[in-house]
């Protein structure tokens, strides 16, 4: 019993209740330090971010990020599979492409950067696409559409939308 009651004398015999409910102990219930106390909280620790939201890119530090810019040589090695995708035939040739303008939009709750595309190409008889043309005669079209960073993998792009 005493080496309880010199404890008590050495921390404090007066318990001092945060706002949080937290209990302290201080040799004087009127001193500086135990108003303070009184008058304080705990602090609270952030809760963790869920992956791949809003929250959780923002607190990261990578390189590239969904909210990136697009710049025109991300695109190049990536620009076929996106365009395979877009117009859903693999066997067109690419004759030049252009990137302008930036866009927003959320995805997943994410905001994710894009681009609009426009791609020129040529098809022919080679293509198989039923066409009545002869020898080495290509017809030529173009589309224009967005693309935008991948929420969960910024270093891939996804197909927005024609334009």
């Amino acid at each position: 019993m005493i080496l309880k009651e010199l404890l008590a004398l050495h921390e404090g015999s007066y318990i001092v209740k945060n706002k949080d409910g937290k209990e302290k102990r201080f040799k004087d219930s009127a001193s500086i330090a135990a108003s303070e106390w009184t008058n304080s909280s705990s602090p609270t620790k952030k809760p963790k971010a869920i992956k791949y939201s809003q929250d959780w890119w923002d607190d990261r530090n990578d390189e590239v990020l969904p909210n990136s810019p697009i710049d025109k040589y991300d695109l190049d090695d990536k620009l076929a599979d996106i365009f395979k995708n877009a117009i859903k035939f693999d066997h067109k040739n690419i004759d030049h492409w252009t990137s302008s303008g930036r866009l927003k939009k959320e995805i997943d709750g994410v905001q994710c950067l894009g681009t609009v595309v426009r791609v020129m190409y040529s098809f022919g008889a080679d293509d198989d696409m039923g066409l009545d043309v002869k020898g080495d005669e290509r017809l030529e079209d173009s589309v224009a559409f967005s693309v935008f960073r991948s929420p969960k993998n910024p270093s891939k792009f996804i197909f927005g939308e024609y334009t």
